[in-house]
């Protein structure tokens, strides 16, 4: 079997976007290795994905990861080599059961990101205000959202 890995997409690619993550470094915290289950004397996690819009969904969280002894495949710096010369990298894809994509951004990473765009504008977007949602500044209070009518 062979899937060369791309970009993100859903059905409609209403929106497209981009994900960093840093891993937690303090004592308390899992790796995510731990997290997912994955010997890490056998394998490197190289990719996560994250499917559905539930991200407590626990059937949702794939992994990426190469076995160590694939291939010539001995360190980090072999994964690059093996990239370069042969247009990507040999990884296996793991379903993550009773894992859910929360769990992993919780016990394993001290900042995560996600920016989206929808599709309908192609240019860098520049933030020229700031401004505040469901929250009253004269009370220093989140107010409830509104339900709509069809609710």
């Amino acid at each position: 079997m062979t899937e060369i890995l791309k970009t993100a997409q859903t059905s409609y690619g209403d929106w497209k976007g981009t994900a960093a993550a840093d891993e937690h470094q303090t004592i308390g915290h899992k790796s995510p290795y731990e997290v997912v289950g994955l010997n890490s004397d056998e394998w490197w996690i190289v990719g996560f994905d994250f499917q559905g819009a539930e991200m407590t969904s626990k059937d949702g969280l794939f992994v990426f990861a190469v076995r160590k002894d694939s291939m010539g495949i001995t360190n980090w710096d072999a994964i690059q080599l093996h990239g370069e010369a042969n247009g990507s990298v040999p990884v296996t894809k793991f379903l993550v059961h009773g894992v859910s994509p929360a769990d992993l951004i919780g016990e394993s990473f001290n900042q995560f990101q996600v920016q989206l765009r929808t599709r309908n504008v192609g240019h860098d977007l520049d933030v020229v205000e700031l401004g505040d949602l469901n929250y009253d500044p004269h009370t220093n209070a989140v107010i409830p959202v509104r339900q709509s009518q069809s609710d």
